[in-house]
């Protein structure tokens, strides 16, 4: 099956084994996961594929840093265009990959996010209940840009120092999203 692309080619830099790429993401659909895609050789005798490495394009800037350990944890979430709405919904987690039922039980319940059209079109906000989480832990932001009814899955807005979740690499990686 031939995989359609949605940007253009771009070279690996670096050296080896700390390869990594710059991709012109300015057409991709902000709150959506993307497969990466490489060609090992160029375009000499190899055939392209998937690397396994899926991406996460932001739809969003975190603008709070850090929470506390309790209940009604106000976090402001700066939005790309049109990325967010009324339907979209936000928690802390682990991962925000939902099928990583281990991760679930350490996150915060899903919550509405809140538009603030009064102050600037693209700013929102999320109450999070955080007193369940463990304290000097780093969680992720998840958002699901449509809400539970839509389509999309989750992804993470900023990458913790703990690694990359398993929902997928955060791009572009502005805003941070370390909390506790």
């Amino acid at each position: 099956a031939k995989v359609e692309e949605v940007t253009p080619r771009a070279a690996f830099k670096g050296v080896a084994p700390n390869w990594f790429v710059d991709i012109a993401a300015a057409g991709l659909d902000p709150g959506s996961h993307y497969h990466l895609c490489t060609d090992i050789d160029g375009n000499a005798t190899m055939q392209g594929g998937s690397s396994g490495i899926e991406v996460f394009v932001s739809a969003a800037i975190v603008s709070t840093r850090a929470v506390q350990p309790a209940a009604l944890q106000h976090v402001l979430i700066e939005c790309f265009a049109d990325a967010c709405s009324e339907a979209s919904v936000a928690r802390l987690a682990m991962s925000c990959d939902d099928t990583d039922k281990d991760d679930v039980a350490d996150a915060t319940p899903w919550s509405e996010l809140r538009h603030h059209t009064s102050i600037r079109e693209t700013l929102f906000s999320v109450d999070l209940d955080a007193a369940k989480l463990n304290v000097g832990q780093h969680y992720q932001l998840c958002v699901d840009v449509d809400g539970a009814a839509g389509h999309r899955r989750a992804g993470a807005l900023g990458a913790t120092s703990g690694g990359l979740g398993s929902g997928g690499a955060p791009l572009p990686a502005r805003g941070g999203g370390n909390f506790l």
